[in-house]
This record gives structure tokens, C-alpha cells and sequence, in this order.
């Protein structure tokens, strides 16, 4: 039975020995429509808010009766899923005013895969096999162009999308590389492991090429019943898999594991306590609200020429001192790597907002392009206080300079 569910999780680098086997393998599915529903729209098997990817050897899964899979980011495998989930038919027997028995037949959706990214899973071929029987209510995912479209696309609101030709990765590998800073094309970024955290992700990008949010086959592309029917058997799922909430409407949100989330009262205080001739370097990164900084000439193309004349820097850096005046110069760089050189040996501190624009912000209303993250830098005098406390040695010195006393009074003694 597919009694198993997993959820924010990551699988990873695993290898199938077993010929035209997969990674997570049910041999039958729940066979009785009653207890199969219940399974089913309670979202008690199958995979939800989860990254898949570099497993090699054959299936990740095989889907059968009562599994739901949701909100799933699946790339790279060797190979993606196995749909095997046949209709469930429930018998209803009815009395007429004859007193003559009829008996209907209804057919139900027995499995669903929804509101994910499954690409790239095998060369050339679609990542969605599936069994002649087979009913898998497929909806709202991102899916390989080579899928056949007109068997998945029950309904048109709820359709499938294309990746076409667009470029899966912005980088070179797949893993634990930086992304290619924007304007580079790529739908998601490297996998990426946060510092301490053990679980890392794919995350979505908003390309300098959209417009508009719609442009993007990513973002609020989900859909709260993307399994086509009247009632929703996978809604968008409430968090994603670092826990964080996903979209506040209630019909839409990200495909894949990882929702774009945008809270401005999430962003930390940064800087460094610096001595007098030091420099101060720090980090920005995590606190883009997962965005990337704007380059420079998408900075320009954005808000024109900057007015005193002088080039954008990333991130269309603005700086707006709050409780003190400007004390030294700073630099940004793609990563959001930050230099402040102090402007000379001043004691105290300089308190400023560092404003930047990302991926993220751009197609937002033109007064809410920026992020606002509060900045501290505070300058000390090097300590050169020099102790004029006595030092009293202990141990074996001390013990021989008093035997050394002793003895000489011993001798002053003798001799008087």
C-alpha cells in the first residue's frame, strides 16, 4: 500500500539497482474507493514540498491509488514517475417508485500530481510515463515539451506549461554554485545550502526578461484545485519547504518546493564593529528576500541615468542616512558582498539604510522597487590600555624565590 508520505524533504544522489525499478516503489495501490478517498483528499500518502534530484537507475517514484503529489520540484533524474493509478468505480444501487433496483457506476479520480516542476528527468523524453490504464489527474506543473500535452490538459485554467526551450539551471552545475547574476537566463537557480541549515533548494527566478509577474512559468502558477475538479484534491500547500508561508491569495502559488516570499519584516540590522584604520566587510545576501541584486545596466534601463552623474552600482544602490551624516564610502558587489571604508578615525557610530532593488521587487509598484536594510557601522579607538597591576608569579618561581629567602636568613643567623 502507498502508505507513505513524505514531506520538505530532499532525496538526493541515490542510485536504482533493480532493472525498470524505481526509488520509492508500491506494489499495489488502495484498491477500495471508500477507504482510497479518505486517503486521498486527507493528503495522507505521497510526496509534497520536496526536492528530487541526481537519482540514477531508474523511476523516482511509481504512483499508484490514494497518492498525491504536490508541490514537488523534480530535476535531473535519470528518470521521474510512473503513473499507475487506474479510476476507481464506486457501485450505487438505487430503489424507483416500481421498486426496481438500478445500479450506476462512478467513476473517480484515484491519484493526482500537481503544482510542481518535473523537467529534465531522462534525455529527451518526458518525465511523466505513463500505464495504459492509467488516470493521474496531472495539472498546473511545469513539464517537459516532449509531454504529451493533450492527454495531461483536462482543463484550460488549469493547464500544464512547457519549459520549451528555456534554460532550466543559471549556472553551469547543478549543485552548490553560485547563480548567474542577472540579466543571465535560467529558471532556477543552483542548489544551494543555506548556512546552518542541512536542507538546501532550487530557487525560482523572476528573469530580467518578464515584464510582468505572468511572464514567469514558475510563480503564481499554482493553483488551489489543480487536479481539475470541483472539489481541490491538492490545494496549494500552506508553507514551502523551509517552512516559510506561501502566498497570501487563496488560488495561487509558486510551482515547485520553494515559494518567492517577499517579507519586508524579515530583513535584520547588518554591519560590523570596526577599529580605528580597519575596513568594514559584510554580507547583504540574506536579506534580498529571495531576490537578486539588479546589474547595473538593468539598473539603468530601469530608473535612467543616475542624477549625479556617477555609474549604478548592484543592486541599484541607494544609501539614506538615518540618525547620523555620511562618515565613509561603501561598494557593493554582485553577491551582495559590502566594503565601507570610514572617511577618517571617527569615534562612534554611522547609522544609515542601505536601499536596493532585486529580481524581486522590480515588477512591483514604482514606490515599493526597494528594500530598506537597516546598517550599523561603528568605529573604536584601538585599545592600548596597558595594565598597571603588580604581577605576582605563582607556582614552581614563586616557591623558589621564597626558598632562596629563607636560606638566606638562615645563613645571616648562622653567622651572627
Amino acid at each position: 500500500m502507498p502508505y507513505y508520505r513524505i514531506t520538505q524533504s530532499v532525496i538526493r544522489d541515490n542510485t536504482i539497482t533493480t532493472k525498470n525499478g524505481s526509488l520509492l516503489y508500491t506494489n499495489i495501490g488502495f484498491k477500495d474507493p471508500t477507504i482510497g478517498v479518505n486517503i486521498l483528499y486527507n493528503g495522507a500518502s505521497g510526496l509534497r514540498n520536496s526536492t528530487i534530484f541526481n537519482n540514477t537507475g531508474g523511476y523516482v517514484a511509481n504512483i499508484r491509488e490514494g497518492m498525491v503529489l504536490n508541490n514537488v520540484t523534480m530535476i535531473r533524474n535519470d528518470a521521474g514517475l510512473y503513473l499507475q493509478a487506474p479510476k476507481w468505480i464506486v457501485k450505487t444501487t438505487t430503489t424507483d417508485e416500481n421498486d426496481e433496483k438500478k445500479e450506476t457506476n462512478t467513476d473517480l479520480v484515484s491519484a493526482s500530481i500537481s503544482n510542481s516542476i518535473i523537467v529534465g528527468n531522462g534525455e529527451n523524453t518526458c518525465g511523466l510515463k505513463t500505464d495504459p490504464e492509467d488516470s493521474t489527474i496531472v495539472q498546473s506543473n511545469l513539464i517537459d515539451s516532449t509531454c504529451d500535452f493533450s492527454k495531461f490538459d483536462k482543463l484550460l485554467d488549469r493547464r500544464n506549461f512547457s519549459v520549451g526551450d528555456n534554460k532550466l539551471i543559471a549556472g553551469n552545475n547543478i549543485v552548490d554554485q553560485k547563480c548567474d547574476a542577472p540579466p543571465a537566463s535560467g529558471l532556477l537557480c543552483p542548489y544551494y545550502t543555506p548556512k546552518d541549515q542541512m536542507l538546501g533548494f532550487f530557487k525560482p527566478r523572476l528573469l530580467m526578461a518578464y515584464n510582468q509577474l505572468s511572464d514567469s512559468l514558475i510563480v503564481n502558477k499554482g493553483r488551489i484545485y489543480s487536479d481539475g475538479g470541483a472539489v481541490g484534491l491538492a490545494s496549494c500547500e500552506g508553507s514551502d519547504q523551509r517552512g516559510k508561508n506561501r502566498s497570501g491569495y487563496d488560488e495561487l502559488c509558486d510551482l515547485g518546493a520553494i515559494e518567492l516570499v517577499i517579507n519586508r519584516g524579515d530583513i535584520p540590522i547588518v554591519g560590523q564593529d570596526i577599529l580605528y584604520g580597519e575596513i568594514a566587510k559584510f554580507s547583504i545576501a540574506d536579506s534580498l528576500l529571495d531576490g537578486e541584486l539588479l546589474d547595473p545596466a538593468s539598473c539603468e534601463q530601469v530608473l535612467g541615468k543616475r542624477s549625479d552623474g556617477q555609474a549604478w552600482q548592484w543592486g541599484c544602490l541607494e544609501i539614506k542616512q538615518t540618525a547620523t551624516p555620511s562618515k565613509g564610502k561603501l561598494t557593493l558587489d554582485q553577491d551582495g558582498n559590502i566594503t565601507y571604508v570610514p572617511d577618517s578615525n571617527w569615534h562612534g557610530a554611522d547609522k544609515f539604510n542601505l536601499r536596493v532593488m532585486t529580481t524581486t521587487t522590480r515588477l512591483n509598484d514604482v514606490s515599493n522597487y526597494y528594500i530598506e536594510i537597516p546598517t550599523t557601522i561603528v568605529q573604536d579607538p584601538p585599545n592600548n590600555f596597558k595594565s598597571k597591576t603588580v604581577n605576582v608569579s605563582g607556582g614552581s618561581m614563586g616557591f623558589g624565590a621564597i626558598f632562596m629567602l629563607l636560606g638566606l636568613v638562615g645563613i645571616r643567623r648562622f653567622k651572627s
